[in-house]
């Protein structure tokens, strides 16, 4: 085998024609990105990277991690990648062979930015924005350069240029950088550190005046493709315009001022020479605000852009006196006032009813003409014959070119009719009949649904119906309540719902929803002109409603405290009501019907209620001493309306001593130190109560017990000595007082004693009884007395256990007729019962037994001249006593000089001679009886074998070996194990190093 595995090596160190089947390729990584490179050549297993013809394990690079793969490929992985890391050719050497990659970090630019490339093709150069915002002024013609620059990226940018959002072609625009492209030498580095860039683009390009703004913009990206924020340069060019003129549709030059009648459409033209794309705009304005035209028209004429814009308006009373304008883009403007002329409505008429009634048919008569433009005659008629014409009287409007005009006149009427007219220009009259004034008749009132009994209910609703016949000018209806204006809306009335049939008469609806502040009230209905000279009761109807509601509020009460064998007066008020009610008194449910007097009283109040009192004299008996007494006030106001009720209560007690509602019992039973607590429940009148504790008669003092909430009765601490005693429980008041009596049963828990001694010393064999008597009350069971063995386990097949009463007493008798070495320990007496559980007795017992060595070792080794220690450890009860003897002689050891006793029995030995190894005897004493054990003392030398070799845990690749340790020959001492494995008619052997561990686990085997 070992010929075998050296031809092996041999031939892997010569054979070098093996091709590399993984090798590095040529990579550019972005900056904080990662990138693997593999490398694995046939037969080689030897690996070695260099960066730039540095060993890179040698750089100290913390993102450059050196690693193997399972097939043996060997990786270099950079992670995090920073500019700062040294790259540029990356090897991989195997044996004599090298593979060779190109490695370069991409930096993305800073910042891309654009301008012109001189800066005075631009008289206005906005550095915030990076705007060219007026170039060559007046229209200078380029070209101009445009440069666009990447500053501080690697390995190459490519620019884009975009002309008003089209794209340019490659051909437009030229572009440079710093030498930044693969391959890398000493030029792309500074300072031992890959070299940043700067990048950038120059546009060349010819522009017209006319074309007034164009927007460039230059966009980066970089060779992954991944492009940069672009950005933008505005191109501005400036060329005056002339003021626009205004012309109509015959092309004539508009005046200032322009007079156009109402629904008449003027078309106008609006021209402005000159501008370009930027300025040249023209829009049309009314009184400032822009106004919808017509698409403007834009031609181009020897060099000059003239732009035209129609409007057609529609001439309006509202565009009367606004401003018409034109502006061009330089807000120069042409503009014109509209005076728009248009006719007034048609004219109105108003007549002064009040003068004509008041000054002997004498009416005052008002015409309006306008608003119009111009100014309108107004002319006044009165029976066909003209009265009156006027221009002088005219008013000119808020609107300076709007004008009213106005006639007023006084006009004298003849026979019961008269009819006035007004016109304007003669035209559009309005016409007015003038009727002689009379006063209207009485009104009419009437209820809607009227009930037949006129009773109504609060909450219900009816309208009330006024009707005014005649009269002229037409009267007027106004509500009332008891004589005061109503606050509540009136409508009108219905047809139905009229009585009148001519123009003058006047019906009015109130709707009602009655509350109980209407009772009694009375609505009037009240219809006048300026004829109706006479008392309001002429022209008035009226109507009074009984309205029904229930009582507010019920009291009762009574005169004086109630006491026995005394009269006293209960008093029943019930406010409200319509009608009154009907009251009774009830005494426990049982209605009282002599001496009680009912009274009732109209009150002055709104909805004018009654006041109901009911009285009842009361003589105050025993059977009266806690009793409830009720007042119920009935209400029935209509036979179809439910019964309504309300009651007030009042309870009332009659003085007397007290009295026991429920007495306490007459026997307890309480637990020694608690309290107890007795349920009572007491009354009397009054509720003030003391309360007393007697003991055999005598008073128990106020510390002993306590009273809480006149129901319990807490006796605090009771003693074994109260047992028996017959308790007295009085409570009083200023009337008297009233006992009860009581005994209680005291119980306590158990108390344990101990019989005879509760230290006890027996040797081992002999036997003992351990008592212990239990006492309480009530007296514990059998059961409730037992024995247990403290930290331990009581052996009842060894132990038995005897109970017996002796009277009050329990007796219990734990008895062991052979005791054991492991009898040894603390034993427990307990009892309990009802009131509680008893503090233990407790019981120690110790067993004397002869010697036993305990320790194992039975051969030591040491070399010449050394010192050791021959251990021996025994147990025994009383203490054990040690000696020593030299075999085969038996021979004592006398402990003295280079032989010592340490830690009781271990037999030290200094400066060992050749005599001094052998076997000796350790012999352990003490009163009982003695024990020994034979060690051998041997020089240093190899240890035992192990034994006791044992297999577990087997699986069909795994299994776990352990064994014994023998004897270490004086020395410490390790283990390993040999294995051979057989497969395929082969045996491979195997050794593992286990250490001082007596367990081995053998795995993939």
């Amino acid at each position: 085998m070992p010929i075998l595995w050296l031809i092996v090596v041999a031939i892997g160190l010569c054979n070098s024609s093996n091709k590399f089947i993984k090798k590095p390729r040529d990579a550019t990584i972005d900056v904080g990105g990662r990138k693997r490179f593999e490398c694995l050549k046939e037969g080689e297993d030897d690996y070695l990277w260099k960066i730039n013809d540095v060993k890179a394990n040698t750089l100290g690079l913390e993102n450059l991690i050196i690693s193997s793969g399972a097939d043996g490929t060997s990786y270099a992985d950079i992670f995090n990648a920073t500019i700062d890391l040294h790259l540029g050719k990356l090897e991989c050497q195997a044996g004599m062979s090298v593979e060779k990659a190109m490695v370069d970090i991409r930096v993305k630019p800073k910042h891309v930015a654009i301008k012109p490339k001189n800066l005075q093709d631009c008289y206005d150069w906005d550095d915030r924005i990076k705007s060219c915002l007026k170039a060559k002024r007046n229209g200078g013609s380029g070209p101009y350069h445009l440069v666009c620059t990447a500053d501080g990226a690697r390995p190459k940018v490519y620019f884009n240029w975009y002309k008003n959002g089209r794209k340019l072609s490659n051909r437009e625009f030229s572009t440079s950088q710093d030498s930044c492209l693969t391959p890398l030498d000493a030029s792309n580095f500074v300072n031992n550190k890959p070299k940043l860039c700067n990048f950038k683009s120059v546009l060349l390009q010819e522009f017209s005046p006319l074309s007034g703004s164009i927007n460039f913009t230059c966009s980066a990206r970089i060779d992954n493709g991944e492009t940069i924020d672009g950005k933008s340069l505005i191109m501005e060019f400036s060329v005056p315009q002339e003021k626009p003129v205004i012309k109509d549709a015959s092309s004539k030059l508009i005046d200032s001022v322009i007079s156009a009648r109402e629904g008449e459409t003027l078309r106008l033209v609006c021209t402005v020479e000159g501008g370009n794309s930027r300025n040249a705009r023209v829009y049309w304005t009314e009184d400032g605000r822009v106004i919808t035209s017509d698409f403007s028209v834009i031609k181009s004429l020897e060099g000059k852009i003239i732009r035209t814009r129609n409007l057609s308006l529609k001439v309006k009373k509202s565009l009367n006196g606004k401003e018409i304008a034109c502006f061009n883009g330089d807000n120069k403007k042409a503009a014109f006032s509209l005076n728009v002329l248009f006719k007034p409505p048609k004219p109105k008429i108003f007549v002064n009813f009040n003068s004509l009634c008041k000054k002997k048919d004498s009416a005052i008569v008002e015409c309006f003409c306008g608003p119009s433009n111009p100014a309108f005659k107004v002319t006044l008629m009165h029976n066909d014959q003209i009265v009156k014409d006027s221009l002088s009287e005219s008013d000119q409007d808020a609107d300076p070119h709007t004008y009213t005009t106005y006639l007023r006149h006084s006009i004298k009427v003849v026979g019961k009719i008269s009819i006035v007219s007004c016109s304007c220009n003669g035209q559009h009259s309005d016409t007015k009949n003038i009727t002689q004034c009379y006063p209207p008749k009485k009104p009419t009132l009437n209820v809607k649904f009227q009930k037949s009994n006129e009773i109504y209910e609060k909450g219900s609703t009816v309208d009330l119906i006024c009707n005014s016949d005649g009269g002229y000018p037409r009267p007027s209806i106004t509500w009332k309540e008891d004589g005061v204006p109503s606050k509540k809306q009136a409508f009108s009335c219905e047809e139905s719902e009229r009585t009148g049939r001519t123009n003058n008469d006047v019906c009015s609806k109130l709707t009602i929803t009655f509350r109980k502040e209407d009772n009694g009230k009375t609505y009037s209905c009240v219809g006048k002109n300026v004829m109706a000279t006479g008392s309001e009761s002429e022209y008035a109807a009226y109507k009074t409603f009984n309205i029904t509601y229930f009582p507010d509020n019920i009291t009762l009460t009574s005169n004086k405290m109630s006491k026995l064998h005394e009269t006293t007066r209960f008093i029943c008020t019930v406010e409200g009501g319509n009608p009154h009610p009907n009251v009774t008194f009830r005494l426990n449910e049982t209605i009282i019907r002599k001496n009680v007097t009912t009274t009732w009283k109209r009150l002055s109040s709104a909805g004018k209620p009654f006041l109901t009192t009911s009285v009842l004299d009361l003589y105050m008996n025993n059977g009266l001493m806690f009793r409830t007494l009720k007042c119920l006030a009935k209400y029935h106001p209509t036979t179809f309306h439910p019964t309504y009720e309300i009651v007030d209560e009042l309870s009332f007690r009659v003085d007397s001593k007290p009295f026991w509602i429920s007495k306490p019992n007459e026997n307890f039973t309480a637990i020694e130190n608690k309290a107890l607590s007795i349920v009572f429940s007491i009354n009397g009148r009054p509720s003030v109560y003391s309360y007393s504790l007697l003991k055999n008669g005598s008073i128990v003092p106020k510390s002993h017990y306590r009273v809480i909430s006149n129901r319990f009765l807490n006796l605090l601490k009771l003693k074994r000595y109260d047992h028996g005693s017959l308790f007295t429980f009085i409570v009083s008041n200023s009337h008297g007082n009233t006992q009860a009596t009581f005994r209680i049963t005291v119980n306590y828990k158990p108390e344990i004693k101990a019989i005879g001694k509760t230290n006890i010393v027996l040797n081992v064999t002999q036997s003992l009884i351990l008592t212990c008597h239990s006492e309480g009350r009530p007296t514990p069971g059998h059961k409730n007395v037992y024995w247990r063995k403290k930290n331990g386990v009581l052996d009842t097949r060894r132990f038995t256990q005897q109970v017996f009463n002796q009277g009050s007493i329990v007796v219990n008798q734990l008895n062991l007729t052979s005791a054991l070495r492991q009898d040894d320990g603390q034993y427990q007496c307990h009892s309990y019962n009802t009131a509680g559980v008893s503090k233990p007795q407790n019981f120690s017992i110790s067993v004397n037994y002869p010697p036993i060595i305990q320790s194992s070792d039975k051969k030591f080794a040491a070399d010449y001249t050394k010192s050791t220690t021959l251990i021996c450890k025994a147990i025994g009860r009383p203490s054990v006593k040690y000696n020593w003897f030299k075999l085969p002689e038996r021979t004592p050891i006398k402990i003295s000089g280079k032989f010592s006793l340490k830690n009781s029995g271990n037999l030290k030995i200094d400066k060992l001679s050749r005599e001094d190894y052998g076997f000796y005897l350790c012999q352990a004493s003490n009163l009982l009886g003695n024990d020994t054990k034979t060690v051998e003392l041997a020089l240093v030398g190899p240890p035992d074998k192990p034994f006791n070799l044992s297999f577990s845990e087997l699986t069909p690749r795994s299994l776990t070996v352990s064994w014994s340790a023998g004897f270490n020959g004086g020395l410490e001492q390790t283990f390993e194990v040999k294995y051979a494995v057989f497969e395929e008619k082969e045996k491979i052997e195997a050794i593992k190093i286990v250490g001082k561990s007596t367990k081995c686990a053998l795995e993939s085997i």
